[in-house]
């Protein structure tokens, strides 16, 4: 390189240089090409085809990034990309070393031109033309150069811009190399937890395999004593089966030995009578009847009648009767074919005697205090309303009020008397056998006795039928649901439904009735219409029976009473259904006012008058008081019969209707 002075031509004149047109020759106008060499030494590259410009080296790479990136797994990624990255910076750092030997050639081309500008003033003639063309090159080569500093500023862009990306990537593949390592640890936590579970459940297999090897050798001891005790178990069962196949014989046998015969009805008796002489003795067998419901349920034992006779009572109109035989553990049970049916005529004929003060009924003594009554002599049995009395003439035998230490029913045995016959515990240690004249005043004489002990709010008697019956007295306000009432008395057993319902009408004697109030002495009510339909029961075969009535104001066209009655049959249906509502107008203590739109007063029916005045006439008391009042007879007989108004002194004055 020549270094050009200030003194440079007073040297080249006194050393008589040759002229510069000599030695400086330029092969073409083309700007050498120029790149850094070893020790960051500026040399001239050739014109190599294999020498690749920048741009194309990154385009070359970034081609083989995308390429590879597909099958590269995520480290190889990373450490592809952190290659990248370092290949980038030393892009970069010879971008910088480009820029700093294009800067210098700046220079040097400066310095040239101005030593050719000093050297064109001092030449003429063809030196001067080639100074002059010298000048023309250099300022070429600056243009030139100044094109190539630009393209390399462009690429030092897109090398920094292909850093920054590389960079980012860097960046990513290194977050994406944690996430993966992250998601390696924790697989191989999961792993070395598995393997540890593994390793337990293996060590407890093997604890539960000692274990269970010690189980099975006592299994196997339970096993064999399981199989001694099977052994003995199955000559038990051989003969239990022996034994059970001799009891079915027995059974057989006993039940082909005996049948029921007599009329199942009230009034009459049943006898178990033996049908072949292969069964053994009744003597030496135990004995015990049965009521059952007809409709089903829960049979009920029948206390005393153990023997082999047994004639029907009130309780068991509408039953089933059962008499079980017992003969060395084995049993036999004779049924009805039906129900017991009821005796025609006896509700009515009970109904009767309920309106007398006193019943008197003729008898004979048969047994006293279980010991046997020789005397054949008649005896009165009074039936009152408090007490049951027995006569003989004008000596008293006994008297008891009605407790619940009194037994009254049909007797137990008594052969072909039995139903005539009843037993009467009068009280502890006095007891009697009575025989009635006629089944029908033995039937009656029950009837009567436990509806008055029932009168006398002795609950425990019990009452037949009771378990199919319903009575309601429904308080003010609440209607009467006559759906609720058919839907009770309703089975598939009954072949009729009779009913009754009892309205409120607009007008009476003229005037307009508003609406009927009802009161009532309620739980005396309940008692007098459930035993009411005891002795409906006892005149009719009835299925179910359902009572109900309204308290309070009733208003026109609603209903106050409504009476529901099944039965196998309508006669019985529509007699029962009848007989209950004439019975409860007439005793039921439940009271009538009619409001009319000018005043209001209080009624009586005219059964109910009809009944006191039959009492009033025989005893002359009324409804059982113990006080005599004077009666009129009302000529109109209606259903509201008359108005009724009691003095200061408590007496009944019977009025006209006006």
């Amino acid at each position: 390189m020549t270094r050009v002075s200030r003194d440079f031509g007073n040297t080249m004149q006194k050393d008589a240089v040759p002229a510069v047109s000599a030695d400086v020759v330029f092969a073409s106008s083309r700007f050498p090409n120029y790149k850094i060499g070893a020790n960051n030494q500026v040399v001239d590259g050739k014109d190599d085809p294999k020498v690749l410009s920048m741009k194309e080296v990154v385009a070359r790479e970034t081609a083989q990034l995308l390429e590879q990136q597909k099958r590269l797994s995520v480290r190889d990624l990373a450490n592809k990309f952190e290659k990248g990255l370092a290949a980038a910076a030393k892009l970069s750092e010879e971008a910088k070393l480009r820029e700093a030997a294009s800067l210098e050639k700046h220079v040097l081309l400066k310095k040239l031109r101005d030593a050719l500008e000093s050297l064109r003033g001092r030449v003429a003639g063809r030196n001067k033309d080639d100074v002059e063309e010298a000048i023309a090159m250099v300022e070429a080569l600056a243009v030139q150069l100044t094109q190539r500093e630009g393209e390399l500023i462009q690429e030092k862009a897109e090398v920094k811009k292909l850093a920054d990306f590389l960079k980012k990537a860097s960046e990513d593949a290194k977050k994406l190399v944690d996430e993966e390592r992250a998601f390696a640890r924790a697989e191989i936590e999961s792993a070395r937890a598995a393997v540890q579970r593994v390793e337990e459940s293996l060590q407890e297999h093997e604890r539960m395999s000692r274990a269970s090897g010690k189980q099975v050798m006592d299994m196997e001891h339970e096993l064999r004593a399981l199989r001694i005790q099977l052994a003995e178990k199955s000559k038990c069962s051989l003969l239990l089966r022996k034994e059970l196949a001799m009891s079915k014989r027995i059974e057989e046998k006993l039940s082909d030995s005996y049948e029921l015969d007599g009329s199942e009805a009230l009034g009459s008796y049943l006898r178990i009578k033996p049908c072949s002489n292969n069964g053994p003795e009744l003597s030496k067998c135990s004995i015990q009847w049965y009521r059952v419901p007809s409709e089903g349920g829960k049979r009920e034992l029948i206390s005393g009648a153990t023997k082999s006779v047994y004639a029907p009572e009130p309780f068991d109109v509408g039953r089933i009767l059962q008499a079980e035989i017992t003969y060395n553990g084995q049993q036999i049970t004779l049924t009805t074919t039906g129900a017991v049916d009821p005796a025609p005529g006896l509700g009515s004929y009970v109904e009767a005697l309920v309106r007398k003060h006193d019943v008197e009924f003729h008898v004979v003594v048969t047994q006293m205090n279980g010991v046997d009554h020789p005397s054949e002599s008649i005896h009165v049995l009074h039936v009152g309303k408090m007490r049951i009395k027995l006569c003989k003439g004008k000596m008293t035998i006994a008297k008891e009020y009605y407790s619940t230490s009194m037994q009254l029913c049909g007797v137990r045995g008594g052969g072909n008397a039995a139903a005539q016959a009843l037993f009467w515990q009068a009280k502890k240690g006095v007891s009697f056998v009575l025989a009635f004249e006629s089944e029908r005043e033995r039937n009656a004489t029950i009837m009567l006795a436990r509806r008055f002990a029932f009168d006398c709010n002795l609950r425990e008697i019990p009452m037949a039928g009771e378990d199919r019956t319903l009575v309601e007295i429904l308080e003010e306000n609440n209607p009467v649901d006559m759906t609720k009432y058919m839907t009770y008395v309703s089975a598939p057993q009954a072949g009729a439904i009779a009913t009754f319902s009892g309205t409120t009408r607009d007008t009476f004697d003229g005037k307009i009735v508003v609406e009927l109030r009802y009161e009532s002495y309620v739980s005396m009510a309940i008692r007098c219409i459930k035993s009411i339909c005891s002795l409906a029961r006892s005149s009719w075969n009835l299925h179910s029976i359902a009572v109900a009535h309204r308290l309070g104001p009733v208003p026109v066209g609603e209903t106050s009473v409504f009476i529901a009655v099944s039965a196998v049959h309508r006669a019985d249906a529509l007699d029962a259904c009848k007989f209950l509502i004439d019975e409860l107008k007439a005793s039921v203590p439940i009271w009538k006012k009619e409001v009319y739109s000018n005043g209001e007063v209080w009624k009586e029916n005219s059964e109910f008058m009809e009944r006191r005045l039959d009492l009033g006439k025989k005893d002359g008391i009324c409804c059982g008081s113990g006080r005599e009042v004077p009666v009129k007879s009302h000529a109109r007989k209606t259903c509201c019969g008359a108005k009724v108004k009691v003095d200061d002194e408590g007496l009944a004055n019977i009025n006209s209707s006006k």
